[in-house]
């Protein structure tokens, strides 16, 4: 497995009014810019604070990067000495956070 240099996670997110709860989908892009560079989607889903970064680091145990040690994306990053960027997008329609969360 190529080395992972660098972590970038956008999310996006939905407030249901009627229901009071919160949802997100996200993008996360491994070795931004370089020949190695991969894009996982996480889909629409329940969630709300820091929720989507608790996804994203599942995601990246299940695909081998973390392991069991690695108890947050803080931990994981700074552990590894792996650049990290978050992107919030902030809350917008459940249409585009659907489709933010889908690939292509």
């Amino acid at each position: 497995m190529e080395k992972l240099q660098t972590v970038d996670l956008q999310v996006k997110r939905w407030w249901d009014k009627v229901n009071g709860n919160s949802y997100f989908s996200a993008r996360m892009i491994l070795n931004y810019g370089m020949k190695t560079e991969k894009t996982f989607f996480i889909p629409f889903q329940y969630g709300y604070g820091n929720f989507p970064e608790q996804k994203a680091l599942e995601l990246l145990k299940e695909k081998g990067y973390a392991n069991s040690e690695h108890y947050s994306m803080w931990k994981f990053t700074e552990s590894e000495k792996v650049i990290y960027r978050f992107t919030d997008h902030g809350f917008t329609l459940q249409k585009e956070v659907k489709h933010f969360g889908e690939e292509k």
